[in-house]
């Protein structure tokens, strides 16, 4: 029994010692020897009733995150650290001159203006100012208008570009109508807690009035992930009070839909998205806290895409009961208006999967998002 105390003495602060180190290098290989990767062993290897918090809540992950992948966003999610938002903006921030070279290398075109940036394969499927000369009038522009994520405090335009592009040639190889070219627009939005919510909710507005000034769209399509579909869902929300005629589809990746946590998360572990990190996230972006919770708002006042909405999340999410009961509103409201709903729920991913870089157990799944959204936009939009 001796020997045993001892180790047991000797451990534990150790690994308490790791934990606290876990932003240096030594800490972090530490970490992933000694706590990461073991309890992710156990949590796979255990039978189900030693892995859960509740009877519905577990912290089991999917076999298609492997062991290091999902303890490498484990570590990226801070565990019950304090996130520092201001540092994490800084850290993402940097990503967007690593995302302007990506672009430059898949040869897209773009073409930066006030609100944000087009995304094109070729210049001409960029639309012009409804001032600006005539153009083919053959040529129909179907443009997908996209908030990126963020907690309103981080992110940048450029972080969602590549699987954009990818989706663009993809559709205009496949799509039946030859004359219909696939654009994005990449909104730019000023960060909270300087700008907080609802700035970006206007730069979406004025980025979707923008759109609608320029010749030869045939739909428009608005989208987001995380905290820029909660913008995108608040946009449709005022619509509907506005009498506004709505966007053709929308495509919305993990909505942040409950940014106070109201409803509280089953999975803890498994995502990279953590509790801390979306309290603080929201104390920084919202002054009103009636502009939080989608997850509050009747059926009746929900907004909704004429023809279809395609919402993406994973099972593993932190958000995933939260953003099943929005899809079951926006369902009986779909219904109500004649729209269609389709839902991709993809067990044992995390938060935003589809726009993660490629980790083992990943590729398969990102790969499926975007088949997935360009056969949607060809079933509604083509």
């Amino acid at each position: 029994m001796i020997p045993l105390f001892a180790a047991v003495a000797v451990l534990v602060p150790l690994v308490l010692l790791i934990w606290r180190g876990r932003r240096t290098l030594p800490g972090l290989i530490l970490y992933y020897l000694t706590v990461a990767i073991p309890s992710i062993l156990v949590r796979r290897l255990l039978p189900a009733r030693f892995t859960k918090t509740s009877d519905t809540a577990t912290l089991s992950s999917h076999p298609a995150i492997e062991i290091f992948s999902a303890a490498l966003l484990q570590t990226m999610s801070w565990g019950s650290e304090t996130p520092d938002i201001k540092a994490i903006a800084n850290v993402i921030e940097a990503s967007k001159e690593l995302g302007k070279k990506e672009l430059e290398q898949l040869g897209a075109i773009t073409r930066t203006t006030p609100h944000g940036i087009w995304i094109a394969q070729s210049a001409q499927d960029i639309p012009v100012h409804s001032d600006a000369e005539a153009v083919d009038g053959d040529l129909q522009t179907v443009v997908v208008m996209h908030v990126h994520g963020g907690g309103y405090c981080s992110g940048h335009l450029y972080q969602v570009t590549t699987p954009s592009y990818e989706i663009i040639k993809s559709f205009n190889a496949t799509t039946p109508n030859k004359n219909r070219r696939l654009v994005y627009f990449m909104i730019d939005y000023k960060k909270a807690p300087e700008h907080p919510f609802p700035a970006a909710l206007h730069a979406a507005t004025d980025s979707y009035n923008f759109i609608l000034s320029h010749q030869g769209i045939h739909s428009i399509v608005v989208g987001g992930d995380s905290a820029g579909a909660h913008a995108v869902i608040s946009m449709l929300n005022a619509f509907k009070k506005e009498n506004r005629v709505m966007p053709d589809a929308c495509i919305l990746h993990s909505p942040w839909v409950d940014p106070s946590l109201k409803i509280l998360p089953r999975v803890l572990y498994t995502d990279v998205f953590c509790v801390e990190a979306s309290r603080r996230f929201s104390r920084a972006a919202f002054t009103d806290a009636k502009d939080r919770d989608l997850v509050d708002v009747p059926v009746e006042d929900v907004g909704v895409a004429k023809k279809g909405t395609f919402v993406i999340y994973g099972g593993a999410e932190m958000l995933v009961d939260a953003i099943d009961t929005y899809v079951e509103a926006l369902k009986e409201a779909s219904s109500e208006r004649g729209a269609a709903v389709e839902v991709w729920r993809v067990e044992g991913m995390p938060h935003t999967f589809a726009t993660l870089p490629p980790l083992p157990g990943f590729k398969g799944p990102i790969q499926e998002s975007r088949r997935r959204t360009v056969d949607f936009l060809i079933k509604y939009i083509s």
